[in-house]
């Protein structure tokens, strides 16, 4: 599964944020989030986002194959809120396998102070086990 899909995941706990406003919305976003979960080839992967204000990004995402091999990748971007949607555009990832900057869109099905659900765009030619994805905040 690509790196970016699942930093949209993210995106998606932000659903119902359109009510309160873009601004609102991108002042929840700040600090840092984890999410957990099984990708289509039956492996996991946890997802580690630290957000600053301003929306830049910093996230560690560590993948396991089926077979208990790990990967990790770093990857380096922007989120930010328009319209009820996150727009994820990665700026620098130590992967080589993909080009940047390269941008993607989540909605936003929930935010509050704890956990934010968001439910991704995934790029055509990508397996994904779910296009929504949980974050839960552990550090404002």
């Amino acid at each position: 599964m690509k790196a970016s899909v699942l930093v949209l995941t993210l995106v998606f706990v932000l659903a119902g944020c359109s009510r309160r406003g873009d601004a609102r919305l991108q002042e929840d976003l700040t600090g840092t989030w984890v999410a957990t979960g099984s990708n289509a080839n039956g492996g996991g992967f946890k997802s580690t986002v630290d957000i600053s204000p301003n929306g830049n990004y910093l996230c560690q995402l560590v993948g396991s194959s089926k077979s208990g091999q790990n990967q990790t990748n770093s990857l380096e971007g922007n989120f930010m809120i328009r319209d009820g949607e996150v727009i994820d555009t990665v700026t620098k990832r130590d992967s080589i396998h993909e080009t940047v900057p390269n941008s993607t869109r989540a909605r936003i099905i929930r935010i509050d102070g704890r956990e934010m659900v968001l439910h991704w765009d995934v790029p055509e030619g990508v397996r994904s086990a779910t296009n929504d994805l949980v974050f839960r905040k552990v550090n404002k």
